[in-house]
Formats: structure tokens, C-alpha cells, sequence
């Protein structure tokens, strides 16, 4: 096994918690496969070597006359409540502006919401666009328009 591939293989844990691993063998052992077999050994290097060395977003809250460095953009920030990364997301939560910042903590989920529960996380993504001002099928004479929006022949649209 090379250098990169049990990098690799050492971030597990941090991604996830220990009952993920064990209650998800089988994405566990596909990724492990799929690292070991399919990722190019230097290309996979210098992931390693990026995902070590990231530093901290030198960001903060906005407060009414300050000039401080945010987000600009509308944020949606997913994480499962039993994730390692919590305490993580959280802290990026609070330096973020409130008014554009959607914070999910998934109940009864850990460090894959995406996998424990991707049927919420969906719901929580449809909300969090329609909440942009985006909607299903909202422009008269949309449908028709070949598969879109959920392959029910809608366009995705935006209001406002």
C-alpha cells in the first residue's frame, strides 16, 4: 500500500464516528477500494497534502459599521449531530452573517448525513433554494422543457 493511499485511509476516523464505520462496512470497504485501486498515487499526494495544511477561514461576523470578511453568499451548513466535525461547523457557524446563514444539525446522524439519512438531506437542500427565492416548476409553460427539476419536466426557476 502506498504512502498516499493509507493517508488516505487515516482520515476515516476523523470523518466519521466510530459507529459509522462499523454500521456502514460496506461504503467503508468501496472507498477503501476505490483509494487503493482507482486514485492516482500522486494526484491522491497532494490531496493529502492540501486537506493537512488548510488553514482557518480569517472570517467573522459582520456587525453594522465594521468592515470585516464574510461570506457574501447565502450558506447552508449540514452537519449530523453525532459528527466528529460538530464543535467545527458550529464555531463557522457563529462567524458567519445570521441573515444569510442556515445552520442543519441532523438528528441521529453522524459525520454522513448524506448516507445515514440522504433523503432529509434533499428535503433540506429543496428548502434551503426555495428559500433563495428558487422554486419547482413555477414558470407558466415550464413543463415540457425536457427532464428537470426531479425529472418531472419542470425548470427550476427564480422569483424576485
Amino acid at each position: 500500500m502506498s504512502r498516499p493511499a493509507r493517508s488516505a485511509l487515516s482520515l476515516f476516523p476523523s470523518l466519521q464516528t466510530q459507529e459509522e464505520m462499523h454500521s456502514n462496512v460496506e461504503v467503508v470497504h468501496t472507498y477503501r477500494q476505490h483509494i487503493l485501486n482507482d486514485m492516482n498515487p500522486g494526484n491522491l499526494h497532494l490531496f493529502i497534502n492540501a486537506y493537512n495544511s488548510r488553514r482557518d477561514l480569517e472570517i467573522e461576523r459582520p456587525m453594522p459599521g465594521t468592515q470585516t470578511i464574510t461570506l457574501q453568499c447565502p450558506a447552508l451548513l449540514v452537519v449530523g449531530d453525532n459528527s466528529p466535525a460538530v464543535d467545527a461547523v458550529v464555531e463557522c457557524n457563529s462567524k458567519l452573517d445570521p441573515t444569510k446563514t442556515t445552520l442543519l444539525k441532523m438528528a441521529d446522524c453522524g459525520g454522513l448525513p448524506q448516507i445515514s439519512q440522504p433523503a432529509k438531506l434533499a428535503e433540506a437542500f429543496k428548502y434551503f433554494v426555495q428559500g433563495m427565492g428558487y422554486s419547482e416548476c413555477g414558470v407558466p409553460g415550464a413543463e415540457g422543457q425536457g427532464q428537470g427539476w426531479e425529472g418531472r419536466g419542470c425548470a427550476l426557476a427564480r422569483f424576485g
